[in-house]
């Protein structure tokens, strides 16, 4: 998971990248930009189910709501500095998110078969 992490870590700053250069450029549209959108969104989809594959159900969750968050608040995009809307505001929630849950593969990855939530009675062994 640290080759996950790290790759994440440059997806990251790519789409930061896509961000502005959609936000603050005066291009007249911005093909490259949506299409590595698209892409970061289906990185972090194939990391999050990565991680439900690995039993991190509660990290899973919150990556593919991060991915539909992102989506959302991506799908009109304000161009040449036009101000955002509160919807356009929410892709900083994916940015964020992943942001911490690169740290956390970089930094502790997650082994397979551990749980990222302990589990409850009635649950082992099912």
């Amino acid at each position: 998971m640290r080759l996950r992490g790290g790759v994440s870590l440059v997806v990251l700053y790519l789409t930061w990248a896509a961000l502005h250069d959609i936000t603050l450029d005066n291009a007249q549209t911005f093909p490259l930009e949506y299409s590595f959108l698209v892409l970061s969104g289906v990185w972090f989809v194939s990391v999050a189910l990565r991680l439900l594959g690995q039993g991190h159900r509660l990290e899973a969750v919150v990556s593919l709501l991060a991915v539909a968050v992102g989506l959302a608040a991506c799908w009109n995009l304000p161009h040449h500095g036009a101000p955002a809307s509160w919807m356009n505001q929410l892709a900083w929630f994916s940015v964020l998110w992943f942001f911490v849950l690169t740290l956390r593969l970089l930094l502790f990855p997650p082994r397979a078969g551990a749980p990222s939530r302990p589990i409850q009675a009635g649950e082992a062994g099912h």
